[in-house]
């Protein structure tokens, strides 16, 4: 056969194999379309009577706490505690899904980062074992940022209810600087620490330190997943470093003015 031959029929079979791989992304897409959609209406049928149950609970305990036993107060407890955990999880699972569909809108504002933390503090801070001390240490004059605060809010509770759990003394401290047109902000506790294999695996979904099922520590292995992933949706990112038995530093970069992809 002449080579002009041969080139033909690798003409044609690239044109083949192009189009076979446009029909399969084309079905990929449909998949995960229809992935979202499902995830989407399953999360909002569950989560309707599992607030339910929250609510029903809450005015239970809230009205009978003093006339049945401590034991069935506790029992109602548990069942508070673990609707809210099941809450949790779809809540996360629905955010993973719509970050692995590229849905994630920024939507920046104006931030003060003082209040924004010192907001997160108060809400972790009941969760804290005795003993534990958190605290902010921030650079004076610190310029306002123009980030989308909602996830950052989400980003900081994360680490920070991450830091909580796995500390059960010493410290807990959230610091930043800047340089360079960026944010460096740290999280960094006194806890458990991550042993060197798993510091990368932390941000895959669903994955845990301690992954047993007798393992000390709840959750559902998305929180740092989903911090990763909306830190670069921010033109940002998240990495750790960790020492058994010494404590773990979280560290989140952003740029300190969010701006559209190709804007001036």
């Amino acid at each position: 056969m002449s080579n002009s031959g041969d080139q033909a029929v690798i003409a044609i079979e690239n044109a083949r194999l192009f189009t076979a791989l446009q029909e399969k992304t084309r079905e990929l897409e449909m998949a995960s379309r229809h992935k979202t959609a499902f995830l989407a209406n399953m999360s909002h049928e569950l989560r309707t009577p599992l607030n339910a149950v929250l609510g029903f609970t809450r005015i239970v305990l809230r009205e009978t706490r003093a006339q049945i036993a401590p034991k069935q107060t506790e029992n109602l407890e548990k069942i508070q505690a673990s609707t809210r955990h099941l809450v949790g999880l779809i809540n996360a699972t629905l955010d993973l899904t719509r970050i692995e569909a590229g849905r994630v809108e920024i939507v920046a504002s104006e931030l003060a980062l003082g209040a924004l933390v010192d907001e997160c503090l108060r809400s972790v801070e009941p969760l804290a074992a005795d003993g534990v001390s958190l605290h902010a240490r921030l650079p004076p004059g610190l310029p306002p940022l123009r980030v989308d605060v909602e996830k950052l809010h989400q980003i900081l509770l994360n680490l920070l209810g991450n830091a909580v759990k796995f500390t059960e003394q010493g410290t807990i401290e959230l610091r930043a600087a800047i340089g360079d047109g960026n944010i460096e902000i740290e999280v960094e506790d006194s806890g458990i620490g991550i042993p060197p294999d798993k510091l990368e695996a932390v941000f895959e979904e669903f994955e845990q330190v301690d992954a047993s099922h007798t393992r000390a520590h709840g959750g559902t292995g998305l929180g740092l997943a989903i911090a990763r992933r909306l830190a670069r949706a921010m033109g940002g990112e998240l990495v750790a470093v960790s020492a058994l038995g010494v404590g773990s530093t979280f560290t989140l970069s952003l740029p300190l003015r969010w701006s559209e992809p190709g804007e001036a």
